[in-house]
Order: C-alpha cells, then structure tokens, then sequence
C-alpha cells in the first residue's frame, strides 16, 4: 500500500442496533485497513452506542466514537463528521448498510494506476452497488455509464454513487450540507461536488451494500419528501443555472412540477405535471425512470400510494 494514501471512513449512526455491528465489521475486515474509522452516533436510545464503544475499546489506533449530547438531524450529524477526519482518501458507510471485502485495496489500486494524488486532485471513485431489497440483492451496474455526461446523469439519479470514495482535494471543495431543507440536502450537495470534481473513475467490482427501503427517505413522508425536493431544486438553479445544461434545467422544472403536485393535489397541478412529462420525454435518464413517471400519472392515487410502499416498486427509480 502507498503510504501516502490515508483512507478515511466514516458512519453516522442513529438507533441503528439490528445493523450497526455488520456496518463496522465490514469495514474492519478489508483486507486492507483504514487510516481511521470515524463513527458518529446522533445520541442513539437504543443499544447502538454500546455497540460502537465496544469496538472503539477493541481497535482504540483505528477508531474514533462520539456521540452527542443531544439528536442533531443527520444532515447536522453529517456535517460535524466531515470536519473532523483527516485522511486524504474519504468515503461513508451508513449504520444499515454495509461493504464487501476487498473494496479498499481496489480503491488503493486504482489511484495508483491512474497515478492520482488525492491531496491534490479532485477525482471520484464510483464502485458498482449492491442494493438488497427484502433480502433479495440486485446488482446496479455504474460502468455502463462512465462514457456519459456524469452530472447530467448524477442529476437525474441513473449514477448511483452511494458510498463512492472521493479526494482530499474534493472534500475540502465541496460545499457543506444544508441542514434545513430536508432529505433532500443530499442533491443540492452532489450537484456541487460534480461541479467541482476533475476526474471521474469507476470499479468493476460490486462493494456497497445498501438495504432499501431502511433507511431514512424511506420513511420521510410524500409531502415533506416533495417539500424538500421543491427547496433542493430552487437552490440548484439558484447556485448553478449557468453550468448546467438546457436539458437538465428542463429535468429539474420537471422534479418541482411533481413536487408542487405531491404538496397540492389539484386539477391545475396535475396537467401541469402531465404537460411537464410529456416535455421530458427522453429526458429522465433511463427507461424505467419513465416508466414510473407515467405510472405515476396514470394510475389512481390510492394504488401509487401503495406500489410506492411495495419495496419492488421502489427498484423502478433506477
């Protein structure tokens, strides 16, 4: 291993004891260790922190536990965790999810064989996924993308970059999370750190581990998740209207047409989202994500409202 590359992971946690122990485990079993092991708990009432601080006591050289005093929000929790690491090659792993073996070392060598400086160059490495949908795994293929316009598809969610590594260089560009707008923070954020990067690379390898339909957005509520999406958006367009293409300003009026509809269900909202859709025809990224989109405008809204909680159903996003 170089040892100039300093691997930095991070979990934040909260009230996650059914799984935080296979998050930390995956990560202590690499075949190749981190700089440091990061794990932020936002005052779990649960047997979470206990759980952490049973590690801290067994790895004391590789990790470092806090917990605050006080919940403070994830996005909040996100942001007091990204002050405080410092290695130069920077990824997260969330308490529910977990990675695969091996995952570090390619990290490792594909730095090297791109001859990558992390402390001085803005690169992304994006991995392939493994999303595990009521115990059953799909696989999510980010390669098939790596010759296309990267935020265009960041924007419209067909790369799925969840637990990808990225530079100290990059790191320390990007913007923090917005802490009061929601689940939604997270878009504003990856949009800017598209913005800034200078390299994309992606690994052939399936590492990341994310269990759907566990986590936070998946239980935040249709109208506060629209709400957020509807801020998200404004801000987007308010920051970066000048970098971003005409198509992905037409995808995004797109996202605030359907949020307005999920906030305020009316006549006048619902053909605006149907004239919305039809303009973005070709335009959502991939043909399941238009598959959705005219389900969701043709099928009565008691069905959505159930296929939505169907796990399977929520594959379609991608």
């Amino acid at each position: 291993m170089n040892a100039a590359i300093r691997i930095s992971v991070y979990i934040v946690s909260y009230n996650q004891e059914k799984y935080i122990r296979q998050a930390i485990e995956s990560v202590l079993n690499q075949s190749i260790l981190p700089f440091e092991l990061c794990i932020f708990d936002d005052h779990s009432t649960d047997k979470t922190w206990s759980i952490i601080q049973e590690f801290a006591e067994r790895y004391p050289s590789i990790i470092k536990a806090h917990r605050h005093e006080r919940n403070q929000g994830i996005f909040k929790n996100f942001n007091y965790a990204e002050n405080h690491l410092q290695g130069n090659v920077i990824t997260a792993v969330a308490g529910d999810d977990y990675i695969m073996p091996g995952y570090f070392e390619e990290v490792i060598n594909c730095i090297e064989r791109n001859s990558l400086n992390p402390d001085t160059d803005s690169f992304i490495i994006i991995p392939n996924i493994i999303n595990l949908i009521g115990g059953i795994e799909t696989r999510y293929d980010n390669t098939r993308f790596k010759n296309g316009n990267i935020l265009s598809l960041r924007i419209r969610g067909v790369i799925d970059d969840r637990y990808g590594v990225v530079s100290r260089a990059l790191f320390d560009k990007t913007a923090p999370y917005i802490e009061d707008i929601g689940v939604h923070a997270d878009f504003v954020w990856g949009v800017d750190r598209y913005l800034q990067t200078e390299k994309v690379l992606f690994l052939g390898g399936y590492y990341p581990v994310y269990r759907m339909g566990v986590g936070i957005v998946s239980r935040t509520k249709e109208v506060d998740f629209a709400k957020s999406m509807i801020k998200a958006v404004d801000i987007i367009i308010g920051r970066y209207e000048k970098d971003l293409k005409v198509k992905d300003l037409r995808f995004l009026k797109y996202l605030q047409v359907k949020s307005n509809y999920q906030v305020n269900k009316s006549v006048r909202t619902y053909f605006c989202l149907c004239w919305n859709t039809f303009l973005n025809i070709g335009n959502l990224g991939s043909l399941k994500k238009h598959l959705k989109s005219f389900l969701f405008l043709l099928l009565p809204y008691k069905l959505k409202v159930f296929l939505v909680k169907w796990k399977f159903f929520e594959s379609l996003s991608k």
